[in-house]
Order: C-alpha cells, then structure tokens, then sequence
C-alpha cells in the first residue's frame, strides 16, 4: 500500500525550524517527532545528542532518538534507495560544498523529494538537486517503537500524576469552592440591594424598611468576608500540604536517579527544577481561587439576568464563546512563551550557582570579565523571553478589554432600550 505524503501546509505545522546554525540535527530530530505526535523540545534533545557550537554528529542523534524510543539506525545508501525507502529519514548534506548540515527527508512524490530544511523549511527537490547537496551518501534511518511516547499519552500520563498529587487535597478544595459559590451568591447582595432601594425603599418612604435592608445587607457581607478568610485558610493549608508532597516526591525520586544522570547535570539547573514546583502550586492557587470565583460569579451573573430578562441572559450567554475563542488563539503561544521562560529562568540561576561554586577558580584566574558577559547573555535572553510573554499578555488584554466594552455598551443599549419600552 502506497504511503501518501502530508501537504506542505501539514507538514509546517509539526516541523521545527533551527534556531542556531549548530541546531539543524535536532531541529530534524524534533520535527520527526512532532511528525509522529510525540513531544520534545531543542534544549532536551541538544543534551541528549551531545550538541556543541559546531553542531551534532550523526552518532549522537543516533543515540538521541533511540533514547526516545526510535529503532534508530545509521546508513550509506543512494537516490533509489531514497526512494524505495516509505519513511521519514534524516540526511546528512552539504551546503555550498563546504558546509555540513542535516534536513529531513519525508519521501519521493511526484518526481520530487519533500525535504525539511531547519534553515529554510519544506521544499521539494528534484533528483539532481538532491544528489548535488547529499554528497556523503550517510543518513539516519528512525521509526517509532512500542517505547515511543506519543505528545496525548504523556499529557494523559502527567494529567493522572497531577490528579494524583492532588487526591489527597480533595476535601479542602471541595470545601474552597463551595466558599467560593457562596462568595460569588453574596457578592450580589449589594446589585439587588441597590435596585431595591431605588426601585421600592426610598419611593416608599419607608424608614424601618431602609433600616432593616441596611442591616441584612451588612451581614450578608459580613459573612461574605467570613466566607473569603475562609476560603484563603484552606487555599494556603492545601498549599503547605501540597508543597510537602511535591517536593518529597520530586527529592526522593532525585536521590534514585543512577550517578551518571547528576554527571551531566549542573546543581542550578537541579534547583531550577526544584523551584518549579512552586509555579505548579501557584497554578492551583489561582485555578482554586480566581478562575473558580470568576466562573461561579459568571454563572451567578448570568442566573440573575436570566431571571430579570431572558433575552439579556441570552445575549450574555452568546459572548462566551467569543471569549473562548479570544483566549484559545493565544493558547499555543502563551504556552511555547511560557516554557522559553521557565527554560531561561532554569538557565539563568545554573549559570549563577555554578559561577558562585567556582568563584576561586574565577577570581584566580582573573576571568571575572568573561563570565560577567557570559551572565549578561544568559540573563538578558532570560529577561527577553519574560518580556516576549509580556507582550502576549498585553495584546490578549488589549482584545478582550476592547470586546468587554462591545458587549457592555451592547447589553447598556438594549436594557436601555426595554426600559424606556417599559417592558423590563
């Protein structure tokens, strides 16, 4: 059976452009593992090949991919056997005669052979074409095995590893959010008492009746600040447990590690990660707390304009796909900027453990102007991937303000509208 070749649009999707001249066989690498929907990144597999300023050896992405469960192998081969070959395969080539660089190759179709070039990205090349720049013959034949971990499994497998970590912790965090239910329910006290006291109080003239709503008004808030220290109790007692756990876990798991693995390991880049667990117990901070307050308020809200006016309720409910949508474009790259700074970070704190570690070598070296640069470089790149974020953060709030104020000043007209028709 013949196999057909993704469309170049597809295959842009899963291939990976080089970021440095000395990147390409890794580049080749990652994107033949996103072709078969697994998950990697530059920085693991650079580690894992060997990858220096001058590049990488076919050696080393050979022992890479076979690391990360490819049946790798290393081949001299020709055109025809290009052909005949039905998978993607990495080459080894040279540019302008002189320059080694790696591309791979995803098949011959069409009397064409789809390449990938990290430098460039996917092109066809013909027969001649081909044979003009894959002058040594060599190659790195790969194929997924039953140790291939594909991108739904391990998220699927961190997913249960995360649950897990958190069963334990289910009880304070039922009893956060059904705080944080009451919290949104008596954040509206004060909207219904407002319009009461428009609507029925004052008109009334009624100075027990202006009494009594003050006074329930005020406990029901008094209770809403009961509420919200509770529910800031539990999230920071579900914090220590949880920081306890995930440290003894990450600890234990660190001191079974054979010693080869802490050969190739720097200390900071080990405490980096350490650290790290800390942003994963902020994510649960903040999913427990704000994101869960703000989706109860959401459906609290919306009960209320329901109740009031269907077709307003209606009108609400229709803006919360265009929210979804808003936020769900600027997933995938919140998410790559979010792993270049933690990467930075992670980086940027080995480079300056390591530096106080060997300060004596520095200082009797008299070194200590060639690692002030070094530090700038790392940090500075560490600083412009935090600033890169920035600046997606800042366009999404810019899109969902201005759509905020659309759909405000929309719902404004309409009520405004029923009221002077004096249906609502």
């Amino acid at each position: 059976m013949k196999k057909t070749i993704p469309s170049q649009k597809q295959l842009q999707k899963s291939f990976v452009l080089q970021q440095d001249q000395s990147d390409c066989g890794v580049a080749c690498l990652l994107s033949l593992i996103n072709y078969y929907k697994g998950n990697n990144s530059l920085e693991k597999l650079r580690e894992l090949s060997g990858t220096t300023k001058q590049g990488t050896t076919l050696l080393g992405l050979h022992q890479a991919a076979n690391n990360l469960g490819f049946t790798a192998q290393g081949n001299e081969a020709d055109i025809q056997a290009l052909i005949d070959h039905k998978e993607p395969l990495i080459l080894h080539v040279l540019i302008d005669d002189r320059l080694q660089h790696y591309v791979a190759c995803y098949g011959f179709e069409n009397g064409k052979f789809v390449i990938g070039d990290p430098a460039k990205g996917i092109s066809k090349y013909s027969k001649t074409e081909l044979e003009q720049v894959w002058q040594s013959k060599t190659c790195l034949t790969l194929s997924p095995n039953k140790d291939f971990l594909k991108a739904e499994t391990e998220a699927e497998d961190k997913k249960q590893w995360f649950l897990k970590l958190l069963k334990e912790d289910h009880r304070l965090i039922g009893f956060t959010v059904l705080l944080g239910l009451g919290i949104a329910i008596l954040g509206m006290a004060m909207a219904i008492f407002s319009q009461k006291l428009i609507d029925d109080i004052l008109p009334s003239k009624d100075f027990n009746k202006l009494i009594t709503g003050i006074v329930l008004v005020a406990f029901l808030l008094l209770i809403r600040v009961l509420f919200t220290a509770l529910r800031d109790y539990f999230l920071i007692r579900q914090s220590k447990d949880f920081n306890n756990r995930i440290i003894d876990s990450f600890y234990t798991s660190l001191l079974h590690l054979p010693k080869p693995f802490f050969d190739t390991r720097k200390i900071g880049e080990l405490v980096a990660r350490l650290n790290d667990t800390q942003r994963v117990q902020r994510v649960i901070s903040t999913v427990i707390g704000t994101v869960a307050i703000n989706a109860l308020v959401t459906i609290v809200s919306l009960g209320f304009l329901f109740y009031y006016s269907w077709q307003t309720g209606v009108i609400a409910s229709v803006s919360l796909p265009f929210y979804f949508l808003l936020i769900y474009s600027f997933n995938k790259r919140i998410i790559f900027a979010q792993k270049e700074v933690m990467q930075g970070y992670a980086l940027s704190e080995s480079n300056y453990i390591t530096s106080m570690q060997g300060i004596a070598t520095i200082k009797n070296n008299n070194r200590q102007s060639i690692f002030q640069k070094i530090n700038q470089l790392i940090y500075g790149s560490f600083q412009e991937k935090a600033f890169n974020l920035g600046q997606i953060n800042v366009r999404l709030s810019v899109f969902s303000g201005v759509f905020s104020v659309l759909f405000l000043m929309g719902i404004l007209i309409y009520t405004s509208i029923q009221v002077y028709g004096e249906t609502m």
